[in-house]
């Protein structure tokens, strides 16, 4: 059995004592689990990614009653209704092409389906306006919307809460938007507008499009930082008992 005292009498190192091997196993066993963690988390998070992008390119599907249980993020779909704009949320603070701005939702009355929240899309914040307003169709007929799927985002504890009674907003929450609306029942997800309404004389409105680039995968990088950790504390251990006048 190798005894980590017994080598290092016979070196230029100190004799350490019993307390500093075992917190350096610890403290090294611990920085390597945490290494192999991110190892594992970035495999995960190399096949969502793949699956995300697999579901970006499939063909668009009608969403209808036997297929609403096994939508999946990011899938190009499109549905039919009414769309109420006459009472649209504003999810603040949005960021695009370095121009902050607003996520604009609504609601659409669907033909087939409980009502579905509808992001219809981003525009520009104005310096001289500070309420955002859209001038909004009033739309009577049956509406069909082409988008794509996006499931209930996680926010951080540090995000502003939203106040919907005041009908301030800074991220979007169904079941929130769902007492706004005063809505009985609604899907499980949001519906993301690539194509279908526009608002009236809305020069900085545009579209949303599937996007991945906003999701990270820094799992290596974390994975390496806490490996050179481990690395870090076996050379200082090393340092600290050090003594090159032994075995002289």
């Amino acid at each position: 059995m190798i005894n980590l005292k017994t080598i290092l009498s016979k070196t230029s190192f100190k004799k350490p004592s019993g307390f500093s091997i075992m917190s350096l196993i610890i403290c090294v066993g611990v920085l390597i689990w945490l290494g192999m963690w991110q190892v594992e988390r970035g495999v995960w998070k190399y096949t969502l990614l793949n699956q995300i992008k697999n579901n970006i390119n499939q063909p668009p599907t009608s969403i209808t009653p036997n297929i609403e249980g096994s939508l999946k993020e990011f899938q190009p779909v499109y549905t039919e209704g009414l769309l109420l704009t006459d009472n649209l949320i504003y999810i603040d603070n949005k960021v695009k092409n370095h121009k902050v701005g607003y996520d604009v939702f609504a609601v659409l009355l669907r033909v087939d389906g409980p009502p579905l929240l509808i992001n219809l899309g981003w525009f520009e914040k104005k310096l001289d306006s500070s309420m955002p307003h859209l001038e909004q169709n009033v739309e009577s007929t049956i509406t069909t919307i082409h988008g794509y799927i996006r499931f209930q985002p996680q926010h951080s504890n540090m995000t502003i809460k939203n106040d919907p009674q005041r009908n301030i907003w800074f991220y979007p929450d169904i079941v929130e938007m769902k007492k706004f609306y005063e809505l009985d029942d609604v899907s499980h997800y949001f519906l993301y507008q690539t194509q279908g309404y526009i608002p009236k004389k809305a020069e900085s409105f545009s579209f949303h499009q599937p996007n991945i680039k906003h999701i990270p995968n820094n799992h290596s990088s974390y994975a390496f930082t806490w490996f050179s950790l481990a690395l870090i504390a076996i050379v200082i251990f090393a340092i600290f008992h050090y003594d090159p006048k032994r075995n002289k």
